[in-house]
């Protein structure tokens, strides 16, 4: 597999807990189901019918979420404002991403080794995701151990 790149457009959507019915059964709550269907839709057509690979994969997660309207101008001026230290936590907004994607770009996301993310503000909310392939030839970080000399 080639490096796959594309965004999601709107605002972002993190993973939450599962829901629980009267009967005592869990269910994906609806807002994350229709955004995991967006993302399947557009990493389908980002990945124009390529194979999945078995190796191990390094992906990037960069969510920007919208600007409150509510900001003054002196607080978008603020160059640390860019962050979004705000809710969700990063990792639920990763572990959507890395869920809807399993059977699309990996077997199972297990394959992940190597995971780089930012939450970010922005007047176009969306989140860029770029999987990389990890083959053996890419393993630098992988050498046999070397004898210790004390």
């Amino acid at each position: 597999m080639e490096v796959v790149k594309f965004k999601v457009m709107g605002q972002p959507v993190s993973w939450d807990r599962a829901g629980l019915t009267a009967s005592g059964e869990f269910f994906t709550r609806p807002k994350q189901r229709r955004y995991m269907a967006v993302i399947r839709k557009v990493a389908r057509q980002a990945m124009k019918r390529a194979p999945m690979h078995p190796y191990p994969m390094e992906m990037l997660v960069i969510a920007y979420y919208r600007i409150p309207p509510s900001w003054t101008a002196k607080q978008r001026a603020n160059p640390w404002y860019v962050y979004n230290f705000d809710t969700p936590d990063i990792d639920n907004m990763v572990k959507i991403f890395m869920d809807a994607l399993t059977g699309i770009a990996y077997v199972d996301d297990r394959l992940i080794v190597s995971l780089h993310t930012s939450k970010l503000r922005s007047e176009q909310p969306h989140v860029s995701v770029e999987i990389n392939s990890m083959g053996p030839d890419k393993w630098p970080f992988i050498q046999p151990p070397q004898p210790v000399m004390v």
